[in-house]
């Protein structure tokens, strides 16, 4: 009886130790959720970056923004949320905020010169401003319940064409759900006049996302589309003005053309004929006349006659010079050198030639005009040289210029020239050595500098007397065209063309160049333009026209001041104004236009003065590049950085960022997050010099070797104390800036105070070293094992049993910790407890001691709460040490276990 008295009085006890486990086992779990929701909550104001906006999450990740520093994110249950501070206002001072909120804004929208009309869903009208009543000639009344605001004016599109009810912008934004911007929209009143109207319609949708209304703005553009009428027609009259002076230029080329023929045929006919007479008459006066005075007199006829049929011949070539297209091909200049020297040194047997080709240059351009060149030039060397017993000639390739383009050189040991007369050079019929010591035209170099000019290159020349000349000239490419120095040749030419009043000569004189200069000015990417001195367009391509939104005719009809923004208009003028007064020839910068359909358009602008010979301005070409998108992603970068820095007075992050020399540079927020540094001011010291302690030597030359290498750092702690003399716990993360040429210039990142975190976790893990405590005073063997069989905890006695470390049981399985015999003695009890029932056996177990121990063992099954409500999540096992009382009472140990101690569930609840 005795001994049944003490093993009831065990169980009894084991049954309290039992019950006050599960009981610390409860607390520390309720601990353990009070701390994770108070770090959900120092975490709650965290910012996330989403399409470029910093928000606030809340718990099902969609955003909202704080509104002050007490409001908290919304609930679980997505309802509207409610501000857990002190501030809020009062329900009737909030009615009182309402009423004065409506009555602003609808004197506001009375205010307004458009027409603004709420309708329902069904498209009825529920209000309307005083605009509206105006511009439709109805009053509120009228229109209140009505589903067309004019019934009895026929709508119709901005062609003409009748507007089907279905097309109207009301009934597309009801059909689609989406918003109608800048529709054009034309009706017609009873009294036969016409109203325009620009239409927008914006649909509103209630929570549910059905569309719940339509807001929709009329603007009266009467009167600009009338202007637009009147420009138009004024701009058929001025098309068929051009087309008169086309046909009036057409007719002054074919003269042209007719004079160049009566030059070539008409004129040299008599030339001909004159110089054969006199050779004829020279013939027979050489018997008739022996003093020779008459046959000097016909020499000097005849000379006269071949030098201007020479002339005549130079004009001509001039004339077609500037006629016909080019051709580009390759060139190879070596052997078309050497062709040109070798007919010349066959002409003159008896001089010697010192002649170097540079073999392998290769140029592209047209080739028969290229071949003039060569000949013109290698020509007057030969010429020059014609006095030096040796004529030293060479030709090849000097260097590549600033643009890219080989520079050709042809140099020679001739008579040379003096260069203060060297822009004389290239001059019709300009001569700079008398006739009889070197004959000529003075037609050569000037059709060399034409032949050039064409090809988008250039030519020059350096010399003295007595020592040689050597001629420089580059070869442009179909592209070199499109620049600028082709845009300036094309300058005068083009502003007398456009000038009716121009002599016939300067009209026609436009060429290919003009040509070539059109064709690349009309399709280029960029918007250009040509504008006159006082602000008139004199020609625009169709990039500008499709920026701008305007069609030629339209954009020839508008100065620049007319799509200019206004708040840019006198920055556009004064540069004018300055390169008018030849302060400079060319002036960059971002300029806003207005588009046609009213909203603004940047620009990228270039412009250049071009100016004729005489330095007189002809007129401006303009480029203009469109950065409307470039300055769009600027102006959201810069909301959002403004809307980030707004949030980060708020986040429980702070941020902040250093230059090169880790130096902070700002910290954001307020003086919150700069008062835990103490009462020194952050910017311009490093981490390692603010008040911080308990920080080791060690472990700040660690950070200086990251920050050294512009490594990324993550976490970092650092002790600090607040102006309180406080310890604080501050996590730090970082990572390096770099500028846009790959230059470091510092870090920037977030910190974070771990000092309630900390707390917290002191908290839990004293609660949890009170319980092991506890349970470490207990003889039996005290574990908590998951649903799959993993230990969670476990007391000293448990380990010493088994003889295993902590780290070898936590997270272990039973089967790793028991051993396969011991755990298949288990099995079966362990599956009933996972099924919900508590189990109790008595087992014997060999111990890490070497003796064999018996253990009366008992587990009870733990319940879930919230989403696994219901369900065994685990179980906690408490096993005796029975093995003393088997030994001095084996007869009532045997006898206690037959009444079903070492049974089923069942024999345990008796």
């Amino acid at each position: 009886m005795e001994q049944d008295r003490i093993v009831e009085q065990q169980v009894v006890q084991l049954t309290r130790l039992t019950d006050m486990l599960k009981s610390e086992l409860e607390q520390h779990k309720r601990l353990l959720l009070a701390s994770q929701d108070e770090v959900r909550k120092l975490r709650s104001l965290k910012p996330l970056h989403a399409g470029g906006a910093w928000q606030t999450p809340d718990p099902h990740g969609s955003s909202a923004a704080p509104e002050g520093a007490a409001q908290e994110v919304m609930s679980r249950t997505g309802g509207s949320s409610e501000p857990a501070g002190i501030g809020g206002p009062e329900p009737e001072q909030a009615h009182q905020t309402l009423r004065l909120s409506d009555l602003g804004i609808g004197s506001l929208a009375n205010a307004l010169a458009e027409g603004v009309v709420l309708h329902d869903a069904d498209g009825w009208v529920l209000d309307c401003n005083a605009g509206a009543e105006r511009i439709f000639g109805r009053s509120l009344a009228q229109l209140k319940g009505a589903i067309a605001l004019a019934p009895d004016w026929p709508m119709s599109r901005e062609d003409g064409t009748p507007m089907l009810p279905h097309e109207l912008p009301s009934e597309v934004a009801k059909a689609t759900g989406q918003a109608q911007s800048n529709q054009i929209v034309r009706h017609k009143k009873p009294d036969g006049s016409v109203l325009w109207t620009l239409v927008n319609v914006q649909p509103l949708f209630d929570d549910s996302g059905a569309l719940a209304w339509l807001v929709t703005s009329f603007g009266d553009i009467t009167e600009r589309k009338n202007a637009e009428l009147e420009i138009v027609r004024l701009n058929v009259e001025l098309e068929q003005r051009v087309a008169r002076r086309t046909a009036q230029l057409q007719n002054a080329n074919q003269e042209l053309e007719a004079f160049s023929y009566s030059v070539a045929h008409d004129l040299r006919s008599p030339l001909i004929s004159i110089e054969g007479f006199c050779a004829l008459l020279q013939k027979s006066i050489v018997l008739m006349e022996p003093s020779g005075k008459a046959s000097h007199y016909l020499g000097r006829i005849r000379a006269g006659v071949s030098r201007m049929g020479e002339l005549t011949d130079g004009l001509l070539l001039l004339a077609r010079l500037s006629r016909a297209s080019l051709k580009w091909e390759a060139v190879d200049l070596s052997m078309e050198a050497s062709k040109v020297m070798q007919r010349l040194a066959e002409m003159a047997p008896e001089r010697v030639l010192s002649l170097v080709v540079e073999p392998g240059l290769v140029a592209t351009g047209d080739a028969a005009l290229v071949r003039q060149v060569l000949e013109n030039l290698l020509g007057n060397a030969w010429k020059f040289t014609a006095k030096r017993p040796v004529a030293h000639i060479r030709m090849g390739q000097v260097k590549q210029g600033n643009d890219g383009q080989a520079v050709y050189a042809v140099q020679d040991n001739g008579a040379g020239f003096d260069m203060a007369f060297a822009h004389k050079l290239f001059g019709t019929f300009e001569r700079l050595h008398a006739v009889q010591d070197f004959p000529g035209s003075g037609i050569g170099l000037a059709t060399v500098n034409r032949i050039i000019s064409r090809h988008g290159g250039s030519v020059w020349a350096e010399s003295a007397v007595d020592e040689g000349t050597t001629f420089y000239f580059t070869l442009g490419s179909p592209q070199a065209l499109t620049s600028t120095s082709a845009a300036q040749a094309f300058g005068a030419a083009a502003a007398n063309a456009l000038d009716a009043r121009a002599p016939l000569h300067a009209r026609v004189g436009l060429g290919a160049t003009f040509d070539q200069f059109s064709s690349a000015f009309e399709h280029s990417a960029l918007g250009m333009s040509l504008v006159a001195p006082d602000g008139r367009r004199l020609r625009v391509n169709s990039a500008l026209c499709k920026m701008l939104g305007y069609s030629q005719a339209e954009m020839m009809s508008r100065t620049i001041d007319d799509i200019t923004y206004a708040q840019d208009v006198a920055w556009d003028l004064g540069q004018r104004t300055r390169a008018l007064a030849g302060e400079m020839e060319a002036y960059q910068g971002e300029k806003r236009y207005v588009h046609k359909a009213g909203h603004m358009v940047w620009g990228d602008l270039t412009c250049s003065l071009v100016r004729d010979a005489d330095r007189k301005p002809l007129h401006f070409i303009t480029q203009i590049q469109d950065i409307t998108a470039r300055k769009k992603v600027e102006q959201t970068l810069r909301e959002s950085e403004e809307r980030f820095r707004a949030l980060t007075q708020l986040s429980s992050d702070w941020f902040w960022e250093q230059d090169e020399h880790f130096r902070f540079e700002q910290v954001s927020g307020d003086d919150s997050h700069t008062v835990k540094f103490g009462r020194q001011n952050v910017l311009g010291m490093t981490r390692w010099e603010l008040d911080h302690c308990a920080m080791d030597d060690k472990v700040w030359a660690r950070h200086q070797a990251q920050l050294q290498s512009h490594q990324t750092f993550c976490d970092f702690e650092m002790t600090v104390l607040d102006h309180q003399g406080q310890i604080r716990h501050e996590s730090i993360s970082g990572v390096p800036k770099y500028d846009a040429l790959g230059r470091f210039t510092g870090y920037r990142g977030t910190g974070r105070d771990m000092t309630e975190i900390r707390r917290i976790s002191a908290a839990l893990h004293a609660s949890e070293q009170q319980l092991r405590d506890i349970t470490d005073t207990v003889q039996a063997l005290i574990a908590y094992v998951t649903a799959d069989q993993r230990i969670g905890f476990h007391n000293r006695a448990y380990q010493e049993v088994f003889g295993l470390a902590p780290e070898q049981i936590i997270g272990k399985t039973l089967l790793e910790v028991m051993g396969k015999d011991f755990f298949e003695v288990a099995r079966p009890h362990v599956e009933e407890v996972l099924r919900g029932y508590p189990a109790v056996y008595q087992c014997s177990q060999l111990t890490a001691h070497g003796n064999r121990r018996d253990f009366l063992v008992s587990y009870l099954p733990r319940y879930g709460e919230g989403q696994d409500e219901g369900l065994v999540i685990g179980f906690y096992a408490l096993a005796t040490d029975i093995t003393d009382f088997k030994r001095t009472g084996e007869d009532s140990l045997v006898g206690l276990n037959g009444k079903g101690l070492k049974g089923g569930p069942s024999d345990a609840q008796s």
